[in-house]
């Protein structure tokens, strides 16, 4: 048994193991914990990732990112809830795929504090990546942190129409002191006109640092996602 507590809300609730091993398939413990699961998530299921610590007992706590999806069967009949749900750490990866998931890992280091780190000592390549993540889950912090050039609520609004982000690939094309040019390739599916449509997209982004600035990492200039809403063709 764990106690799992939520990073931006600090609620609370049980959980226990039921099977996994590439990450944790969990169980809420009662119909209560199933109960805050659910007040965490805004009242409806959801596999939006959330950052998470994971209270182990006996002074282990660990880094973690959930997501809020009833899927496959459980073991548990009194808990009001059908199935199980998902816990990553940092490395974990997916069962069928055996890779990492993006948006878990991104969550992993913001449930850390390694997040901002992670970022101003990011390659190119990685900091696009981390930015396409942040995208998918709607994760502010790392959208203030690692753009610039619009108001986060412009950019949040500039994304909406994006359901989903899949299979993300990054590769820095070029690079100097000052400028990079990172390649993306990636799958996309909006939610207008049909949101089960994946659509292959290559898209460039150019990449810029200020050594002037007290933490110089690489910045992805915001207005360069809108590029992300035109279907492109591998």
């Amino acid at each position: 048994m764990a106690t799992v507590r939520d990073l931006e809300s600090g609620l609370e609730f049980r959980v226990r193991r039921h099977r996994g091993d590439s990450h944790a398939d969990v169980e809420p413990l009662s119909a209560k914990d199933t109960a805050v699961l659910k007040k965490i998530y805004g009242g409806s299921w959801s596999w939006a990732r959330r950052a998470v610590v994971v209270d182990f007992g006996e002074n282990r706590k660990v880094a973690g990112s959930m997501n809020g999806m009833p899927h496959g069967w459980g073991d548990l009949e009194q808990n009001e809830f059908v199935g199980h749900f998902c816990i990553h750490f940092k490395d974990s990866r997916v069962h069928t795929t055996w890779r990492q998931d993006p948006g878990h890992q991104l969550m992993v280091l913001k449930s850390s504090g390694a997040l901002a780190n992670a970022l101003v000592n990011a390659r190119p390549d990685r900091l696009a990546y981390w930015v396409l993540a942040a995208v998918h889950q709607r994760e502010k912090c790392t959208l203030r942190y690692a753009t610039d050039g619009l108001l986060l609520a412009v950019l949040m609004k500039l994304i909406q129409p994006i359901r989903h982000l899949a299979a993300i690939n990054c590769r820095t094309i070029s690079e100097t002191e000052e400028r990079a040019v990172v390649e993306a390739s990636l799958m996309i599916y909006y939610y207008l006109p049909d949101p089960q449509k994946a659509h292959p997209v290559k898209i460039q982004f150019e990449l810029h640092k200020n050594a002037r600035e007290s933490q110089p990492g690489w910045r992805l200039s915001a207005f360069q996602l809108k590029g992300l809403l035109t279907a492109g063709s591998i």
